[in-house]
């Protein structure tokens, strides 16, 4: 009996009983399993797409850094699939900006939010853009909240051959042998012990129980990459409603007995400009969301040119942004392949 039906076997017999369970327990467990998990699940075994990962951002009253985080995305990260935006405003002119984000990155799968009662479809979105009904079959998926900006080249490809090839749990592109700072805990981080490896020692391994700060945090929505086989059995079996609330549930799951690869120089930055949430995390306060939003609807966007090749001593870190003018014409990208999905074509009894 070969590996390979055995491994088929027991995973559709722990699809079933998630799903007995679901039908048991009605609200306990938040979500249904997709009806393109056997596609899904074929594709990973055969395969396809496995140089290549589908992108999930968070945004929230953020229109300027989404484009940022899109921009730089688009000139630095090679391997992007598909990309999915999952994203609420509080009022019309939010949405304006948004609207300027959305034709300059028009392959952008959106999913937007409720303004009467977010909490309660935040999970539902989250569950669409991973799976995607509509037919991905990439079995790598990364989330990314929208104050992050790509600084340094990613070759998708050859992080999901070194996932395999070394059995890691995630490849982070938040670290590297630069990052020896923690933000969030205000305290040092250094490397942990590890080994170099890739064709030419361009990436770093470590186990998260070795490491300290963000060292040892396996689970976050900051631009990593993760296995949807893995992904899957947590978003069936947890709770949240925000991005805050679904890497806080993450992290408590997280297994650190288990290997984390990255590049030895970390290839993006969360910049904490300000919050969009109540929130005890540390930022800058150094624009108010109203005040940003103002310099992008006056034609402005960050200058992600001037970061290419920053290097930043803690993935989160205080950077003195530029301002620069944003052409009406600037050319529509091909970041992502597929077409705005339409949200009424989709819903939680859909799943069922």
């Amino acid at each position: 009996m070969s590996m390979h039906f055995i491994f088929k076997t027991a995973f559709s017999v722990l699809l079933v009983c998630l799903s007995v369970l679901t039908c048991a327990w009605g609200d306990t467990l938040p979500l249904r399993l997709p009806p393109s998990r056997d596609t899904y699940i074929a594709a990973y075994e055969e395969g396809m797409l496995r140089d290549k990962c589908d992108l999930v951002v968070f945004s929230y009253n953020r229109p300027m850094q989404l484009y940022a985080l899109l921009e730089s995305t688009e000139m630095h990260t090679q391997g992007i699939n598909k990309l999915h935006v999952v994203y609420r405003s509080d009022n019309d002119e939010y949405d304006a900006g948004y609207d300027i984000v959305f034709k300059r990155f028009p392959n952008a799968i959106l999913h937007k939010q409720s303004r009467q009662d977010p909490r309660s479809d935040f999970a539902t979105h989250v569950y669409q853009a991973v799976f995607d009904e509509k037919g991905s079959s990439c079995p790598y998926i990364m989330f990314a909240v929208d104050d992050i900006i790509v600084t340094h080249p990613i070759d998708i490809a050859e992080c999901t051959a070194a996932m395999r090839k070394y059995n890691a749990w995630g490849f982070f592109f938040r670290l590297g042998l630069n990052t020896t700072y923690c933000y969030s805990l205000n305290c040092p981080a250094p490397v942990p012990v590890g080994t170099l490896v890739g064709e030419n020692e361009q990436m770093f391994m470590w186990k998260f129980e070795d490491g300290n700060g963000d060292w040892a945090y396996p689970n976050s929505v900051d631009y990593n990459i993760y296995s949807k086989k893995d992904v899957l059995q947590f978003l069936t079996n947890s709770h949240f409603y925000s991005p805050n609330s679904l890497e806080a549930s993450w992290a408590r799951r997280a297994d650190m007995g288990r290997r984390g690869l990255c590049y030895t120089q970390s290839a993006n930055v969360n910049i904490p400009l300000n919050l969009v949430n109540i929130s005890h995390n540390r930022n800058m306060g150094a624009f108010t969301p109203e005040e940003l939003l103002e310099i992008f609807l006056e034609g402005k966007k960050i200058d992600v040119v001037a970061l290419a090749g920053f290097v930043n001593v803690s993935p989160h870190q205080d950077v003195e942004l530029s301002f620069i003018a944003r052409e009406d014409g600037d050319e529509e990208t091909a970041l992502g392949e597929a077409a705005a999905l339409d949200e009424a074509d989709f819903s939680l009894e859909s799943l069922q």
